[in-house]
Parts: structure tokens; C-alpha cells; sequence
């Protein structure tokens, strides 16, 4: 796919600061959805045993930043965090893939979540209570 960035951004070394600056791009939509990411993530899926960082890390290998980001949170999550966190995870077990996220963003409407959450809650403990 032509806009996919295939060079992950967050390396080990990076600081909170940096990870967020890398995956935000700038944007503040993106920002916001990062800090909320960070804030939420061990409720929402306390079995993730990166935490936060294990999402930040989804966005990272989907090639989803700045922009994307926000837009999938606003667009397509209806800036539900717990939907957004869903599809994540589901595209870390290759249920979604990031190239269909990354679709989403610009048009969005053809996953049903539903459907996703059973498949992530099947393989995850205590997702999404």
C-alpha cells in the first residue's frame, strides 16, 4: 500500500515524551488519544502485558500516526477508547489487519465490532469489563 510507513518509529531507548511526539506527529487530536491511551489501557485490558506501551506499539507496527490516529478514535471508535483499544488488540492477533485499520480511517464503516470484541475476548481474560 502506497501510504504505509513499513519503518517502525518507537525504539527501546524512547522516553513517554518521545513515543508520543514520534506517534502523534504533531497533531493534538492524536496527542489526546495518545495520553488517554496511556491513562486507560491497564483497566480496559489488564491482562496486556506491555501496558500501554504494548498499544502504542500496535499503532507503531500498523504504520497508524498523527492524523490516522485521531481519525480512527473520532471516525471510526466514535472516541470510545475501549473501541479503539478493541481493534488494536485485534490487530495484534491478526483478526484486523493494520492495513484494514488504516482504511478505516478514511473510510470508515466496515467493521463490526461486535463481532471483533467477541473474537479479542475470547483470547483475552477480563477485556474490556
Amino acid at each position: 500500500m502506497s501510504g504505509h510507513r513499513t519503518h517502525e518509529r518507537i525504539e527501546l531507548h524512547d522516553s513517554g515524551v518521545d513515543i508520543a511526539a514520534k506517534l502523534s506527529e504533531g497533531n493534538p487530536g492524536a496527542l489526546s488519544v495518545i495520553v488517554e491511551i496511556a491513562q486507560r489501557a491497564r483497566v480496559i485490558d489488564p491482562a496486556h502485558i506491555l501496558g500501554p506501551i504494548g498499544y502504542f506499539h500496535s499503532l507503531d507496527s500498523a504504520g497508524i500516526f498523527g492524523s490516522e490516529i485521531w481519525r480512527l478514535y473520532k471516525d471510526v471508535c466514535g472516541e470510545d477508547i475501549r473501541v479503539l483499544l478493541t481493534l488494536l488488540r485485534a490487530s495484534d492477533f491478526g483478526i484486523v489487519s493494520g492495513e484494514r485499520l488504516r482504511l478505516e480511517c478514511r473510510e470508515p464503516g466496515h467493521l463490526d465490532f461486535a463481532i471483533i470484541l467477541a473474537q479479542v475476548r475470547e483470547r483475552v481474560s477480563g477485556f474490556a469489563p
